[in-house]
């Protein structure tokens, strides 16, 4: 599992190891793998440490060339409060990747039940509901059907419309 995001507060990185925690318990075998810098990289580092999980979370700085980390890795998992575009999501389904998701915008516009898991919330409980039903599920992810739905000039026009209502 990999979490390519900025250690902030609202990607929440905390529920989500809190949830992989409960989640190792059961598969023993997985790991979880965070990339990225940010203000909570201690809190994070700290929380860990003190969960005793450093065997298998691990925090690696963010990455340049992220082929090598969408290759060797099983699924993606975005556990955001909040997000827009989501642009790890596109990137996780360009590599065939399947993606665990919190319902935080952009992204569900163009994931389907075939390449991805919505959850229900975005706390740790929520967060391990879709990490135990990434064990049960097989998945379809076909990049050119999931990528075709992205319209950006669709996207820009429904931005625009907001904005012009907002405004």
């Amino acid at each position: 599992y990999i979490y390519p995001a900025r250690l902030v507060k609202m990607k929440n990185h905390l529920s989500l190891i809190n949830a992989f925690t409960k989640f190792h318990n059961t598969y023993n075998n997985a790991s979880l793998h965070l990339y990225g810098s940010g203000e909570e990289r201690t809190k994070i580092t700290n929380i860990i440490t003190k969960l005793g999980a450093s065997k298998y979370i691990f925090i690696k700085d963010h990455q340049n060339d992220v082929s090598q980390i969408y290759t060797n890795a099983d699924f993606l998992i975005t556990p955001s409060l909040y997000e827009g575009f989501g642009l790890t999501v596109v990137e996780a389904i360009s590599y065939g990747l399947p993606v665990l998701a919190t319902p935080f915008g952009g992204a569900l516009s163009y994931l389907d039940d075939r390449c991805s898991i919505i959850s229900n919330g975005f706390d740790s409980n929520d967060i391990l509901d879709i990490l135990l039903a990434s064990q049960q599920k097989v998945f379809e992810v076909d990049p050119k059907s999931v990528l075709a739905k992205i319209d950006a000039n669709a996207n820009y026009n429904k931005l625009v419309n907001i904005w012009a209502k907002v405004i």
